[in-house]
């Protein structure tokens, strides 16, 4: 899956971000669990990876600090 831009109520506070739901299309997804994240660089930009879940499914949401937008990366359900 190609890296979809997505609106995503997210908490940025001294512990880090946390990613809360996300709206894909007209649909809107709670996070109900994080289960990994990490960071990596793409050039000079730090992205930083979410795995959460929401429905049962997986999801891994991508944050990008350079432009301060997010996207979904891949989705397992």
């Amino acid at each position: 899956m190609k890296h979809e831009p997505v609106k995503v109520a997210a908490i940025f506070d001294p512990a880090g971000v946390r990613p809360v739901w996300f709206a894909r299309g007209a649909r809107k997804y709670a996070v109900e669990q994080t289960t990994y994240t990490w960071q990596d660089r793409q050039g000079a930009e730090t992205r930083l990876h979410f795995t959460i879940t929401s429905g049962g499914e997986l999801f891994e949401l991508t944050y990008h600090t350079a432009g301060q937008r997010w996207t979904l990366a891949a989705i397992e359900g």
